[in-house]
C-alpha cells in the first residue's frame, strides 16, 4: 500500500462524470507522483511548420505549463492564438507528452477525463485484438473502427448519430485516449478500487 501519502485515485469509468451509483469497479492505477513511460512512441512529432521555421507542437506547449504547474482550464482558456480550447484537448497534449517519453502527473488529468475501469479496458483490448490491430506500433487508425467492436453507436456513419450516439461516443474516446496512451507508451496497466467521492 501507500501508506495513505499517496493522491486518492479519482473516481473512473463511462459513468463516472455522471455520478453512477452501484459497486465500484477497478479503475486503471495511476501513481501519484509522474508517470514515467518506458519507452517514447516513434511517430511523435514536437516539432511543426516548415524546417525554415519551426515551432513547437500545440502539445508540446500545453504539456511545458502543464509541468510548470498551470491548471487544464487556464492552460485551455489561454492559447496563444488568443481563442481557448476544450480542457479535454489539453488533455490529449499531455497525453501526446507522456508518448513522448515526457514524464507527466495525470491526477488532474483523470479529475477531468476519468480513466477506464478495467472492464472497459478489457473491451478496447479485446477490440483491438478483433481488428488485427496494434496500436503500439500503428502511425494511425480509426477511433470508432475499435468502438464499433462493442458499441452499437459507433458503428453508424457520424451523420446519422443521435444525441444519445454521441453522448455515449464521447466518453468512450476518452476512455479509447489513456488505452491509446498506454499502449503507445509500453505502460502495463494495474488496476485498482476507485476513489469514493462524493460530488454536490
Amino acid at each position: 500500500g501507500d501508506g495513505g501519502g499517496g493522491a486518492r485515485m479519482p473516481a473512473c469509468g463511462v459513468g463516472a462524470l455522471a455520478g453512477a451509483s452501484g459497486p465500484a469497479e477497478p479503475c486503471l492505477h495511476l501513481p501519484a507522483g509522474v508517470l514515467d513511460a518506458p519507452k517514447r512512441w516513434p511517430f511523435v512529432k514536437e516539432w511543426v511548420g516548415s524546417a525554415k521555421s519551426p515551432r513547437p507542437a500545440a502539445w508540446v506547449v500545453s504539456a511545458t505549463r502543464y509541468q510548470k504547474g498551470e491548471a487544464i482550464e487556464r492552460i485551455a482558456m489561454t492559447q496563444e492564438s488568443g481563442k481557448p480550447v476544450k480542457p479535454a484537448t489539453v488533455c490529449n497534449h499531455i497525453f501526446t507528452a507522456v508518448t513522448a517519453g515526457w514524464p507527466m502527473q495525470l491526477q488532474a488529468v483523470a479529475e477531468m477525463m476519468p480513466a477506464p475501469t478495467q472492464t472497459e479496458w478489457e473491451a478496447m483490448e479485446r477490440a483491438e485484438a478483433a481488428l488485427g490491430l496494434d496500436i503500439q506500433t500503428a502511425e494511425k487508425y480509426t477511433k470508432t473502427d475499435v468502438l464499433a467492436v462493442f458499441l452499437a453507436a459507433a458503428v453508424k456513419p457520424f451523420t446519422d448519430r443521435t444525441e444519445e450516439d454521441n453522448a455515449l461516443l464521447g466518453p468512450w474516446m476518452d476512455r479509447l485516449a489513456w488505452y491509446e496512451t498506454f499502449r503507445r507508451a509500453g505502460i502495463e496497466p494495474t488496476f485498482g478500487p476507485a476513489a469514493k467521492r462524493m460530488r454536490t
